[in-house]
């Protein structure tokens, strides 16, 4: 069965598959509709159009024969109406950073990330050019700011984009930051 925004089609054949054609279009029936019940097969009707709201003097529609859900003319076991259930868009993963401390060397910045594999990936600081590689732990530190000097930086992945989350972090000379990809 299928329905459109007007009503039902008719159908050419009792498996309701093919819809039968109309001038322009295909053949919808909507309430008010008459039509003659030709065959009873149970949960479907073969009828013949008797008069048709939307196309009132198409030849091919009235007195056009087909099928039916049964439902369409008798209004017993009505089918709900099918709702979209919204899916829940899971969020791609990124990099989540956190300050741990500012235990470091007040002139360096260290950076630790978990969750993924950060072979050939580094951080650089925005504007400076100061740059970290991270080691096989995930590990990475950058010096040579001035005492407790605030800056931002952005961690890199192997291929030299930003990776996301990763641009433009608040850091201050002194800080150890947490990162984790999820």
């Amino acid at each position: 069965m299928s329905v459109s925004m007007f009503g039902a089609h008719l159908f050419i054949d009792d498996q309701l598959q093919n819809k039968a054609r109309a001038t322009k279009g295909f053949v919808l029936l909507s309430n008010g509709d008459r039509v003659e019940v030709l065959q009873n097969l149970g949960d479907r009707l073969q009828i013949r159009v008797i008069s048709n709201q939307l196309d009132p003097d198409d030849p091919q529609v009235l007195g056009a024969i087909g099928y039916v859900p049964a439902w369409i003319v008798t209004d017993r076991n009505v089918p709900p109406i099918p709702t979209a259930t919204p899916r829940p868009t899971r969020e791609p993963p990124r990099l989540r950073v956190r300050k741990l401390n500012e235990d470091d060397d007040a002139r360096c910045f260290t950076m630790q990330i978990g969750g993924i594999d950060t072979a050939g990936w580094f951080m650089q600081v925005d504007g400076i050019g100061l740059r970290g590689v991270f080691d096989g732990s995930g590990n990475a530190q950058i010096c040579g700011l001035n005492p407790r000097q605030e800056a931002t930086y952005t961690v890199y992945d192997r291929s030299g984009r930003a990776v996301a989350g990763g641009r433009g972090i608040p850091v201050r000379g002194g800080d150890i930051m947490i990162g984790e990809w999820r």
